[in-house]
């Protein structure tokens, strides 16, 4: 085998090698291996999964209705502040702080649909209790009929 021949073969073996190394050092590649999306399943307290591996800030605000992407869902909104002037119940709407959904081993392995917390939320449905994302919350909300 003449020299140009070898470093040939050297260097075929040599990328293919770098290839492997990457496919099992990569994240990605085991998390999809394994069947999970790396969308992330599950956003932080006072966000819901707005779509695009993307978490998306839930608030209240005083007027209007509430957005039909987070209405029945797991957000709720309470009453208005007394100060505010305003009566009544706040209205659910989205917020402009976003993050990256994360990970959470216990839920679905599947995104959300747009306006839950996590799948684990969304499978559970209404029997899930509702994070208040503002507003005075009812004092008889934990009171079991």
């Amino acid at each position: 085998m003449d020299k140009t021949t070898t470093w040939l073969i050297r260097g075929a073996a040599g990328v293919f090698i770098l290839l492997g190394l990457n496919y099992l050092i990569s994240p990605s590649g085991n998390i999809l291996q394994k069947g999970f999306s790396n969308s992330g399943n599950s956003c932080p307290l006072g966000f819901a999964y707005s779509g695009n591996g993307y978490c998306r800030q839930v608030t209240c605000v005083m007027t209007g209705d509430n957005n039909r992407e987070l209405a029945g869902k797991d957000h709720a909104c309470g009453n208005a502040p007394f100060w505010s002037g305003w009566i009544g119940r706040m209205i659910l709407d989205w917020g402009d702080s976003t993050v990256k959904a994360t990970y959470d081993r216990q839920c679905p392995s599947k995104p959300p649909s747009v306006g839950w917390r996590s799948s684990c939320n969304e499978l559970k449905g209404a029997s899930v209790e509702p994070h208040y994302a503002g507003g005075v919350i009812p004092k008889n909300r934990n009171k079991k009929n």
